[in-house]
């Protein structure tokens, strides 16, 4: 009876291990079964998901939720990180408007993958209490696009098309007003040169000619490539603890 008990009990532990499950709310109208139908032909709530069960050691259960709302955050209490519908469709007219032969189904998806990455990161500070010097909106931003890049080989360039649509989504900077600024947000062209900047750090081969693009100095350019030395190291070094691989 006793062997039977704990085998009954480990079973159980085996099941409680926490992870990452996804919920797809129902779409209310046509442009939200469009999109949901989008993101769940692309495969990529469930990469990404994959990938985080895998990699990361959890002390909780999280739900990621794809559906309604307004824009996507993450909420520790409830344990509960949300994408709605509109976010990406939002991501996806950028694209689309942008005519620059762009894959738009693909960068939107991508853009997808660091925005659930980004969420995920807010998730991990509470969790482990992990340390965050400076604006947290811009550790998790680097949270993500360093996690892309070090465990993804198509990394770079999903990286890539995110800092490509922060340049595409930036604000008219004649019409800002002060609260702009007082966002616990960088702005979307901040966002968008510190992700340019972190991109070209991480390969200065690969990409070369994105300074003279973007229009960085060359003292920028080369404190890119210390900066994103230093984020790097910093956030793979936060994380040893919280992964699968360092046990």
């Amino acid at each position: 009876m006793i062997i039977i008990v704990i085998i009954f009990l480990c079973t159980n532990c085996a099941f409680a291990i926490p992870k990452v499950t996804i919920t797809y709310e129902k779409a209310t109208n046509a442009q939200e079964q469009e999109i949901l139908q989008l993101i769940q032909n692309s495969g990529v709530v469930e990469s990404v998901v994959t990938f985080i069960n895998e990699e990361f050691l959890l002390d909780r259960s999280i739900n990621l939720i794809i559906g309604r709302g307004e824009f996507p955050f993450a909420d520790f209490d409830h344990k509960e990180i949300f994408i709605p519908f509109s976010f990406v469709e939002s991501v996806f007219d950028t694209f689309a408007e942008s005519q620059q032969g762009a894959n738009t189904h693909q960068a939107a998806m991508n853009v997808l993958t660091h925005i659930i990455l980004h969420e995920f990161g807010h998730m991990l500070v509470l969790m482990y209490d992990i340390p965050v010097v400076g604006r947290e909106e811009d550790a998790v931003d680097a949270f993500a696009t360093v996690s892309l890049i070090h465990f993804n080989e198509e990394g770079i360039d999903i990286v890539k098309h995110v800092a490509e649509y922060y340049g595409l989504d930036k604000e008219n900077i004649k019409i800002l007003r002060k609260w702009d600024f007082m966002d616990e947000h960088s702005l979307s062209l901040q966002r968008h040169y510190q992700i340019s900047c972190h991109l070209y750090g991480s390969d200065p081969q690969k990409f070369k000619s994105l300074p003279r693009k973007i229009g960085f100095s060359k003292r920028r350019s080369e404190l890119c490539i210390e900066e994103y030395r230093r984020v790097s190291a910093s956030w793979l070094n936060l994380l040893k603890p919280y992964l699968h691989n360092s046990m």
